[in-house]
């Protein structure tokens, strides 16, 4: 076979498949439900296995888990910095959610309400929960620049 046979043979074959990868992904997307997003999700209701939360930390998205529990008055609260951090962030920082009563052996021992933020580096809020402060012991847990963080 000439060398410009074989060129032309190899240029089909690109072809070919560059085609089929996208009829294939024509097809996949038809049997995805309409209007489900491909968005990773970074509010979950309960603790996550080491290897899933290393996923995050890899990837310059800090852990945030908050530690709460039905019964507690000032959770409610907490929640609210927890979620609302989590929305600011957009996908920068990966909100846990533990019911310490429903989980006792992820919860660590930790007292309800409390934050841990995990990064770079890590830190235990227990109480004064403020939002300006939570923000910036955030921006220093990154690995990266990112954009929220930026003044």
């Amino acid at each position: 076979m000439k060398k410009q046979d074989k060129n032309k043979l190899i240029a089909l074959f690109i072809v070919v498949m560059f085609v089929g990868s996208g009829i294939a992904f024509a097809v996949i997307s038809a049997f995805l439900p309409s209007g489900q997003s491909q968005e990773m999700q970074y509010i979950v209701n309960g603790p996550l296995e080491n290897s899933e939360e290393a996923y995050f930390l890899q990837r310059n998205v800090v852990v945030l888990r908050y530690y709460y529990s039905q019964d507690c008055i000032d959770c409610a609260e907490v929640e609210g910095i927890a979620n609302y951090i989590g929305e600011f962030f957009q996908g920068w920082v990966l909100v846990e959610k533990i019911d310490v009563d429903e989980y006792p052996e992820q919860s660590e021992g930790y007292e309800v309400p409390t934050i841990y933020l995990k990064g770079k580096t890590t830190k235990t809020i227990t109480e004064d929960f403020d939002v300006n402060e939570i923000y910036l012991d955030i921006c220093t847990m990154f690995f990266a620049p990112v954009q929220q963080c930026s003044i």
